[in-house]
């Protein structure tokens, strides 16, 4: 009996927190570590990761043990790789690279916790992404509906917003400290 079926994972809905974790933990942390010293003001937009990165984060915050995962991911990239599906190249090096793994459970796990170990400038780096991407995201829906961009109160009221979300996603409250 099989534990998992890929078609399964790409169908499966997967929470807000497991999509953050995987963006922002270890997508953009990524990113930050490669980008965070440069003095500019370039934001990025990275696709949406694969839906298997997703399983794999659902398994961390879930608080599956490591080498379940390893063997989970091995598993997988097996299966993918018989069935001759695309592999995307991110996905490719986490369930072939042991190190990257480690890693993305890593990132996932810490961001999951928010309890990120990275630089003071990897951090605001992370939470200028979290704040563009909410910004950009409300902005499009505004001009999807409206075939308008934000008028002034409402790009406040969206940043404003986006802040929270930023300090909700990266920040212990005080009751969890």
């Amino acid at each position: 009996m099989e534990v998992f079926n890929t078609a399964q994972i790409n169908k499966a809905q997967f929470s807000e927190d497991v999509r953050f974790a995987v963006r922002y933990g270890y997508q953009y942390r990524l990113v930050a570590e490669e980008n965070a010293e440069e003095e500019n003001s370039l934001k990025y937009n990275l696709p949406a990761a694969s839906d298997f990165l997703y399983w794999l984060a659902k398994m961390v915050i879930s608080g599956v043990a490591f080498e379940i995962i390893k063997t989970s991911a091995a598993a997988l990239w097996q299966k993918l790789k018989q069935s001759n599906e695309a592999i995307p190249e991110d996905v490719n090096k986490i369930m072939v690279d042991e190190e990257e793994l480690k890693r993305f459970v890593h990132y996932v796990d810490e961001f999951n916790l928010k309890n990120l170990s990275a630089t003071e400038k990897e951090f605001l780096f992370i939470r200028e992404e979290i704040i563009a991407d909410y910004v950009g995201d409300k902005a499009g829906e505004i001009y999807e509906n409206y075939h308008r961009a934000p008028k002034q109160k409402e790009f406040e009221m969206i940043t404003k917003e986006a802040i929270v979300l930023a300090d909700r996603l990266l920040k212990k409250s005080s009751s969890s400290k």
